[in-house]
């Protein structure tokens, strides 16, 4: 029942062209446009879990990543105090 009605529908817009919405005209032809970055996937390992993740992102946004784990590693340490020493400092 419901398909009849569906074809009814289209009949009726293919037997009145009028009703038709004219065609839009072509958009005026911008700048081309610059290739977007090529995205790079690294097989992540995920803790607790035997399945890895695929994590696809451009070099900018691997890069951005990396330097927000940086800091918030940064921070962790300084919070707890941690000094890095080298061997030949007097204790």
């Amino acid at each position: 029942m419901i398909i009849l009605g569906f074809a009814m529908s289209l009949m009726a817009q293919a037997a009145d062209p009028g009703q038709a919405a004219p065609a839009a005209p072509p958009a005026p032809a911008a700048a081309p446009a610059a290739a977007p970055e090529k995205k790079i996937c690294r097989s992540m390992v995920m803790t607790g879990s035997i399945m890895g993740k695929r994590s696809c992102r451009t070099n900018a946004e691997w890069a951005k990543l990396q330097r927000s784990t940086d800091e918030a590693w940064e921070s962790a340490r300084g919070k707890r105090g941690f000094v890095s020493r080298s061997p030949s400092d007097p204790q």
